[in-house]
């Protein structure tokens, strides 16, 4: 029989499956913070890999007049009564900042354009500048409730958005130059939707708002981590440094779950192999389908149950890391391995 043959059904399974049972992946929020952890895990001599994957971001918006909004949400707040609850306490809540907002904005709109004319300047950038700067130093309990406040700096966000969108202003050395004269309320802005409730969107409609899609795409910067980084001895470590990081949650939270139970696998497979110090794959398959541990003081005992093919393919992996060497019937530990 041709080896090639007799060794298929080994071969061909592992290598489709290399790098993904003990890899672990995080998503980081920037490329300097992937670069930390880089750094880290190849200081403790993990092999890592950074790579870069785009992801698909919709969002739904509506565009309105400005008083169109007002109205619309006003009167969703008021048909939200005891007996038609037809939206949560957090919608209503968002709405009712957003009318607070809004019509904050449209008062500055109106004292902004109160006898203007074509050409006059009606603020200028340091002003807009200011305002969002204070806004940014704003403690996070403040910033939260910007939209229950009786007077703050948000409304030249809106302001400046609607400014630019509707071709109301241009740019001069000395400030924001009036150039046609409009209503306020009159001036189309654009808000991401609050519902999908058809009688939201009916009434929107009502109050000729139009309503579309943005589509674009993102970057995130993955950073996968092979076998290694189950072998550090001070795992508290790499769990101080990720928590100092931008790390995607959902990421960070199946690297935490994966964690502990992937270490003791993969140590107690490499105890198993060190305690006998050559294993072939069928011994370390049988140890590993019933491996239970010695409890002490200090730690409570765990049971592993691994099947033949789960095994194979953790091996597989830790030869490829250079965790452990040798062929199959001849399996012992690598210089990869703890304490060599």
């Amino acid at each position: 029989m041709d080896r090639r043959s007799e060794y298929a059904g080994f071969i061909t399974p592992c290598a489709e499956s290399t790098g993904m049972i003990l890899e672990e992946t995080l998503i980081f929020g920037s490329e300097e913070d992937a670069d930390a952890f880089c750094a880290f895990a190849k200081e403790k001599g993990i092999a890592v890999k950074k790579s870069f994957r785009g992801v698909a971001i919709t969002e739904d918006i509506v565009i309105c007049s400005l008083d169109g909004f007002i109205d619309w949400y006003s009167e969703m707040i008021d048909a939200n009564s005891e007996d038609t609850k037809t939206f949560s306490g957090g919608v209503i809540s968002l709405l009712k900042r957003h009318v607070n907002l809004l019509e904050r904005t449209r008062a500055k709109l109106d004292e902004l354009l109160d006898g203007k004319e074509i050409g006059d300047v009606i603020y200028t950038i340091e002003t807009v500048q200011k305002a969002i700067l204070s806004l940014l130093t704003l403690p996070e309990k403040d910033a939260e409730a910007l939209g229950d406040l009786p007077e703050m700096n948000d409304v030249w966000i809106p302001i400046e958005v609607m400014m630019k969108d509707n071709d109301l202003v241009v740019e001069s050395p000395e400030g924001y130059r009036l150039s046609r004269k409009v209503d306020p309320g009159t001036l189309l802005y654009q808000n991401t939707l609050v519902s999908y409730e058809d009688v939201f969107m009916d009434a929107g409609e009502s109050h000729g708002a139009t309503f579309s899609a943005n589509y674009s795409i993102d970057s995130e910067c993955v950073v996968t981590a092979g076998p290694g980084i189950y072998l550090l001895d001070d795992q508290d470590r790499i769990f101080d440094l990720l928590d100092s990081l931008a790390v995607d949650e959902v990421s960070l939270d199946l690297f935490y779950e994966n964690y502990t139970p992937k270490r003791q696998i993969v140590l107690s497979l490499l105890d198993l192999i060190g305690r006998k110090n050559v294993l072939s794959l069928t011994e370390i398959s049988a140890g590993m389908a019933k491996y239970n541990s010695s409890p002490d003081t200090a730690d409570p005992g765990f049971q592993i149950r691994l099947s033949p093919i789960m095994v194979k393919l953790i091996v597989t992996e830790l030869i490829k890391a250079k965790i452990l060497i040798g062929p199959e019937k001849k399996i012992r530990l690598g210089k990869g391995s703890p304490g060599r």
